[in-house]
């Protein structure tokens, strides 16, 4: 397996391991994205792994962007695109991919974790974007998206689904 500078990968018992390894915020750049991109790539050809864990060191999943470092991220004729080459790569991995999720995911850290094909978070795990151009902010947290889970199963029943209930009062 290849190395990388701020991720990790290892294979045990046919589950790959992808370690982000920028503590304590695991901030992202474009580099990021593609190291994971390349790792997700190389272990979608390795037969022992089944499935793919994205995890990350420290006390934040993904704080979100380093915007202060990547110069992709600062050219503003053509923002963000080397960033959106490598990230539309995390969704061509045939492998399934789960991310867990500690502390903050914030902004893109919350499009990384969103990019996985299931998300396992501890109840202080804290899911936040900012849509400034809405004047919006979306902030949940590991309990209450867990509440409203159960909200949905038990209202079910009744019509009464979180579903509905989003789907009538999205701006």
């Amino acid at each position: 397996m290849e190395k990388f500078k701020d991720i990790s990968v290892s294979i045990k018992q046919h589950l790959a391991y992808v370690e982000i390894n920028r503590p304590p915020n695991n901030f992202f750049d474009a580099n990021l994205i593609q190291q994971i991109a390349d790792a997700y790539e190389s272990l979608d050809e390795e037969d022992e792994c089944r499935v793919i864990l994205l995890k990350s060191e420290g006390k934040n999943f993904c704080a979100g962007a380093n915007f202060g470092q990547d110069e992709d991220m600062l050219d503003k004729s053509v923002p963000y695109k080397k960033l959106y080459a490598q990230a539309v790569r995390l969704f061509r991995t045939r492998k399934p991919v789960i991310a867990i999720v500690q502390g903050a995911a914030i902004g893109g850290g919350l499009g990384l974790a969103l990019s996985a094909d299931f998300r396992v978070a501890c109840h202080e795990a804290r899911f936040a974007a900012n849509f400034a151009k809405l004047r919006k902010v979306l902030c949940l947290d590991a309990r209450s998206m867990a509440d409203a889970s159960a909200k949905e199963i038990k209202d079910s029943e009744n019509d009464l689904s979180i579903n509905k209930y989003n789907q009538q009062n999205v701006a």
